[in-house]
């Protein structure tokens, strides 16, 4: 699996920095009841907070390309690092919503130097010819990340409260700096390399990487509003405590821990994904809608069906990233960070649509729009080569 042991000690540094990443990412949603009652927001105050973060990390991922095209993966994956840990820092210290915002824009900000190159880093100290399932590693380590945000930081707020909480992660996140920065090789020659705008056309331009970007959407939007309003939507309208919440909602990460490898072996081992993609965001829609009936076993069934196609669905999408043909393998960080641009960009989109629709029309029909939207971004699976 490695082939020496310098490879080992990284691969797993990188793993652990993404389950770090993941909590950061996903710790605001489950702490958000507590912290609205000291800012006094509601739902829409929460669809504002994600969507600022999904701005930050959407549109600085083709910067953050750049940048580490210029300094090289490992110390661009170290410097978001950084300013994602100190933003979480000053989330737990502000005394005002504006200033929640702007760190939650900055939170991202910091992220969107971190995946592109550490996707070329970890498929980098893994075997070769099983780059899919590593890829598929690195996302089971974002669920790990993601279940903890949910359920454990819903628990650890309840007991020590959400500032504490968000310092708490954020500490995390600096210790992540040290361990990228001792045990993670020195970049090599990609740092040499340089950008220009035939290269930047090329990958822009790409037909193929912008449908990839919009079905990571797709395929993740059940996903997306599950992890992001689920909490906050049991305690609210099923009178759910916030462990209990915070548990159901983990669902949306434990199921993907085990389908993102499964992903990564189907990538490993297959040459057409158009088809896997178009069932997955149609599963992501049906089980976007059925979160708002059936009580609290719809959103358990939906939990369990967004989770699998997300972790299966975005392993795949990345995958096929890597390997594009916009330009040459030592530019596969910039199509990733497009790929990537795309989809996070456009996830910027759903957290405003429910939010809008549940504070109009109540939740299920939020739910319900959210489904249509997932179905929707699901369409350019359509365009995408069927084979690589």
């Amino acid at each position: 699996m490695f082939e020496r042991l310098a490879n080992r000690g990284a691969f797993w540094t990188l793993l652990v920095a993404r389950v770090v990443y993941a909590l950061n990412w996903y710790n605001i949603a489950s702490v958000f009841s507590f912290m609205a009652v000291d800012f006094g927001q509601g739902i829409s105050g929460l669809g504002t907070l994600t969507s600022s973060f999904y701005l930050g990390i959407g549109l600085l991922q083709i910067p953050g390309a750049i940048v580490a095209v210029k300094l090289g993966p490992k110390l661009t994956a170290t410097l978001g690092t950084l300013i994602m840990s100190m933003a979480v820092l000053v989330s737990g210290l502000s005394n005002t919503f504006a200033l929640e915002i702007l760190a939650r824009f900055l939170v991202g900000t910091g992220m969107a130097l971190i995946f592109a190159p550490a996707v070329v880093l970890i498929t980098q100290y893994f075997r070769r010819g099983a780059e899919g399932l590593a890829v598929g590693l690195y996302s089971s380590a974002y669920q790990i990340g993601g279940m903890l945000g949910v359920f454990g930081w819903a628990v650890v707020a309840s007991t020590l409260g959400w500032r504490p909480s968000l310092l708490l992660s954020g500490t995390l996140g600096l210790a992540t700096v040290a361990m990228i920065f001792l045990l993670v090789p020195r970049d090599s020659v990609l740092s040499r390399l340089r950008i220009g705008g035939p290269e930047l056309r090329r990958v822009l331009l790409d037909r193929n990487l912008l449908a990839l970007g919009v079905v990571a959407t797709g395929v993740t939007v059940g996903s997306i509003l599950l992890s992001s309003f689920l909490v906050y939507y049991l305690e609210k309208s099923l009178g759910d405590a916030p462990a209990i919440a915070g548990a159901l909602s983990a669902l949306t990460f434990v199921v993907p821990i085990f389908s993102s490898p499964f992903g990564g072996r189907i990538y490993d081992r297959s040459r057409r994904f158009r088809s896997l993609f178009v069932a997955s965001g149609s599963v992501s829609a049906v089980a976007t809608v059925i979160t708002g009936f059936g009580g609290v076993y719809g959103p358990i069934i939906a939990c369990v069906l967004a989770g699998f196609v997300s972790g299966l669905g975005f392993t795949v999408v990345m995958s096929l990233a890597r390997e594009s043909r916009a330009l040459g393998p030592e530019f596969r960080i910039l199509s990733i960070a497009w790929v990537n641009s795309v989809s996070l960009t456009t996830s910027f989109i759903p957290p405003i649509v429910f939010s809008t629709i549940a504070g109009a029309d109540g939740y299920t029909a939020a739910w319900i729009g959210g489904g249509v939207l997932a179905f929707v971004l699901m369409l350019p699976a359509l365009l995408i080569k069927a084979t690589r």
